[in-house]
């Protein structure tokens, strides 16, 4: 992995647990994101200050949401957070794939993908490789 990736890797994982984990959404929102942040999630508008709205949201309408960083995913100027997300702690929660763009130190543009835990699932496998969900 580049020095860059390396880089990227460490502000996106910083920036993520200072909005989630801390419940710090403006400080982090205005420290790692562009202004004219591009959002793909379907649910969300553009641009960072419509992102903090969001999310602010999110979190005070679920104050026992938690969120873990379960593995993370460098190159070049894109990050992948692989996070087992759940509303009360005893949940089985979600899965998100969460993928930012990152230029010249700024967070610019972000694309996720949600999936339940299932109960219940034909594969052997976990989903997060560590047992965390079962």
């Amino acid at each position: 992995m580049s020095d860059q990736s390396e880089i990227n890797k460490l502000l996106v994982c910083e920036f993520y647990n200072l909005v989630f984990n801390e419940r710090k959404v403006r400080l982090g929102f205005e420290r790692y994101v562009a202004v004219d942040y591009i959002q793909h999630n379907p649910m969300a508008a553009q641009g960072r200050e419509s992102a903090i709205d969001f999310i602010e949201r999110i979190l005070k309408n679920v104050p026992k949401r938690t969120v873990k960083i379960v593995r993370t995913i460098a190159e070049d100027d894109l990050v992948a957070l692989h996070i087992h997300v759940r509303e009360e702690p005893e949940d089985l929660g979600d899965a998100h794939a969460d993928f930012f763009r990152v230029e010249n130190g700024i967070i610019v543009e972000h694309w996720d993908v949600i999936q339940p835990v299932p109960q219940h699932g034909s594969a052997q496998n976990v989903m997060f490789s560590d047992g965390i969900d079962r």
